[in-house]
């Protein structure tokens, strides 16, 4: 490209001189670049692959997901240090801290992927076990954001409601279904 314009310094203004691509980017986000590109992007299309318009999609797509991989990782993060208080002290029936189970089911998403399960999976019991939340789950709201929000009301299950009606409820929020199928 250089060699086209003479050199570095004749390169118009608005072209910058050093090629950046999605691989520098996915190294700059400590993602590795040789992920396959459909699966992180979660492209769904009938365009035949490996065409410049099929690529230049799954890159948009990739772009766009990598745009929003910060915020991800410091949600992950606060799922976490919140679950990490609230069940500090509960343990299971075999006496092993319940906030593994919580860390086990998450850890069937990954969550460079499949940032929104991973987060819930790590919530998931959170509403359903801890009174200040089960009375208002709102600020949880306020915290991970709508998308979440409604998928941990929607894996809750209330006190007193029927089983059934519990897994038709989950069944109709797609975030909860996948991580109740792991819970």
């Amino acid at each position: 490209f250089n060699d086209i314009f003479g050199d570095a310094f004749s390169i118009p203004k608005n072209v910058y001189y050093i090629p950046f691509d999605i691989c520098t980017i996915f190294k700059e986000k400590a993602i590795d670049p040789d992920i396959s590109r459909e699966l992180y992007a979660k492209y769904i299309g009938d365009d035949k692959k490996h065409h410049a318009l099929f690529d230049a999609k799954i890159i948009k797509a990739c772009h766009e997901r990598l745009m929003q991989h910060d915020y991800y990782q410091q949600q992950i993060e606060k799922a976490k240090e919140l679950v990490s208080i609230y069940f500090k002290y509960q343990f299971d029936k075999g006496g092993i801290p319940y906030i593994e189970h919580l860390l086990t089911v998450a850890d069937n998403f990954d969550p460079i992927i499949y940032p929104q399960e991973h987060i819930l999976a790590i919530l998931h019991d959170l509403v359903e076990d801890v009174k200040k939340f089960r009375t208002n789950p709102e600020v949880l709201k306020e915290v991970f954001g709508e998308v979440i929000y409604n998928g941990l009301i929607a894996i809750t299950k209330n006190q007193g409601e029927d089983y059934y009606n519990y897994l038709d409820r989950v069944k109709h929020n797609d975030l909860a279904l996948q991580v109740k199928k792991k819970d």
